[in-house]
């Protein structure tokens, strides 16, 4: 016992440290029980909202084999044949909130299997897309962040094939694609018309996303024979082409011939510049599609001239559809697909219509290349 302290000043002191103690211990359990209150209504707030959410995961797996004529590959090898390899395959995760009775909160986060296929400098996760949306039946979608430009999703209504790594697409669309930083309207379709906008704002490093840029399209279908695309997409100070800009004009018509017979005809003017200092080149395209659907089976027909090159580029390709298979809600489609691209190349251009890929596919400079590439792909 302390000197100066007596046996009653020791248990006076003693009990205050119980009173203390007990006082700690209450407390305590009211802050536990208070953190249970608040975690339990965060959790209820958390599932009333996911009672009303949709949150879905998905995908898109696609690859396919080719063999290649009159073509060289990455390691400088001619007429080669191409084991298996990925064509854009991507997982998807994507939500849907009701926000009102006409709208929704929407957002996804879309990341390819192949990191080939996107600039090394964007995120692991959302490299393909990563976007928020509200869109409204009555006011149309605006969406914030990487996805398809308006130029884009113009340009994907006359690009009717399935393998671009096989030269199978029509366009190189001279204008970005996702861009990352990009603020975009989609209207309501009204009497038939469609308007899309967009701004593109700070270059992705390693891209050739543009500082800023203007993409506009309108859309008017008129009836089930003709409707008409026109569109416009002006970028400056590209982030791999200081300083230099890019210009893209599109027209197209598009319809159904007759029942399940479907056309599509587009024309593109561009300027851009190959290289920083380069001197401006200037190109248009013309393109032609056909395809006709007979039950489970596409048949499809393309052809497009590029002036830059005069070269034609011809494109044949059969899809067959797989029965649809069903895991609780989620349905699975399939099918397989054979596709043929042939090269008049002209002007004997090492890099020609369609044909934009880095190292694969470059053409054999002088020769006309050809390829036949077989392959599936499954949605989910």
């Amino acid at each position: 016992m302390p000197v100066g302290v007596s046996p009653r000043e020791r248990i006076a002191a003693d009990n205050v440290k119980q009173a203390l103690r007990w006082q700690f211990l209450r407390l305590s359990r009211d802050i536990i029980m208070q953190i249970k209150f608040l975690a339990s209504a965060v959790a209820a707030a958390l599932l009333s909202v996911a009672a009303q959410a949709e949150v879905t995961i998905g995908g898109f797996i696609q690859a396919e084999v080719s063999y290649n004529d009159n073509q060289t590959d990455a390691d400088g090898k001619q007429d080669f044949y191409q084991n298996l390899y990925d064509v854009g395959s991507d997982i998807r995760v994507q939500g849907s909130h009701d926000v009102t009775a006409t709208g929704k909160f929407q957002w996804e986060i879309s990341t390819y299997l192949d990191k080939d296929m996107a600039p090394a400098s964007l995120a692991f996760l959302g490299d393909r897309k990563l976007y928020v949306r509200y869109a409204d039946s009555e006011l149309g979608s605006l969406t914030v962040g990487r996805d398809d430009s308006p130029m884009r999703m113009a340009f994907n209504r006359y690009d009717i094939f399935n393998g671009y790594a096989s030269l199978g697409t029509v366009f190189n669309r001279n204008s970005t694609s996702r861009p990352s930083n990009q603020v975009k309207y989609v209207s309501p379709k009204m009497n038939g018309l469609t308007v899309r906008v967009a701004g593109l704002f700070g270059t992705t490093d390693g891209t050739s996303e543009p500082e800023r840029g203007y993409h506009g399209t309108v859309s008017y279908d008129v009836n089930p024979m003709f409707n008409f695309d026109l569109g416009m997409s002006v970028e400056n100070d590209r982030g791999e082409i200081n300083g230099k800009d890019r210009d893209a004009w599109l027209a197209g018509v598009r319809g159904e011939l007759m029942p399940n017979l479907t056309y599509g005809i587009a024309y593109v003017n561009a300027s851009n510049w190959a290289a920083a200092g380069a001197s401006e080149s200037k190109n248009w395209m013309v393109a032609e599609t056909l395809q006709y659907v007979m039950g489970d089976h596409t048949f499809r027909m393309g052809h497009s001239h590029e002036d830059a090159s005069a070269a034609n580029l011809y494109l044949l390709g059969y899809e067959y559809a797989l029965p649809e298979v069903a895991m609780g809600a989620t349905k699975i489609s399939s099918a397989l697909y054979l596709e043929l691209s042939h090269i008049d190349n002209k002007a004997g251009g090492d890099r020609v219509t369609g044909n934009d890929t880095d190292g694969v596919m470059l053409t054999t400079a002088g020769t006309d290349p050809t390829t036949l590439a077989a392959g599936f792909y499954i949605s989910f």
